[in-house]
């Protein structure tokens, strides 16, 4: 069985699995996505590289705003799913406009059909109001070809830059 390579998941770059995790570049012809897919409007991509933590730019979510990426799980960019303990690391730079934003960063993971996803694991940090490292280690669910890294604001203004995803083992 051959699968071309369009039908692969793959944004934009495989670089710590994730694209353009410091919001630096912009897609062709500004198509609103640079390796981020967007749900709703208001998502702000905010130039400042005084304030920025890597880079002139990062993202920022308010209460209920959410951008998502996908990525092939196993990083190889071939068919087939994930092994059943590949474990991902996750790193990402938030602060917020006070001390008591919440966060949310979850991976919804899908098998070979599109637009199946479940198996979603999510975790809630309080972020404060200066540039901090947060960490989460995912485990892959069963038989996934696919996940969604998804940011999220629950409460709050709350900024992200430096996301990187990497395979553990």
């Amino acid at each position: 069985f051959i699968i071309h390579d369009p039908e692969l998941f793959y944004p934009f770059s495989t670089e710590n699995l994730i694209s353009n995790g410091s919001f630096e570049s912009v897609a062709k012809d500004n198509f609103n996505s640079f390796g981020w897919r967007y749900f709703e409007d208001g998502v702000e991509r905010i130039y400042d590289s005084e304030s920025a933590f890597d880079g002139d730019y990062f993202i920022q979510l308010d209460t209920g705003e959410y951008i998502h990426q996908g990525q092939d799980a196993t990083g190889d960019l071939f068919p087939g799913s994930a092994p059943d303990d590949q474990t991902y690391e996750l790193s990402v730079m938030m602060r917020s406009d006070s001390n008591f934003a919440i966060a949310e960063v979850s991976m919804d993971f899908e098998g070979q059909a599109l637009y199946e996803r479940g198996s979603t694991v999510s975790k809630r940090f309080s972020v404060s109001d200066e540039w901090r490292n947060y960490s989460q280690e995912f485990v892959v669910a069963d038989n996934s070809w696919k996940f969604y890294l998804v940011l999220k604001s629950q409460d709050g203004k709350i900024d992200f830059d430096q996301v990187e995803l990497k395979i553990k083992n």
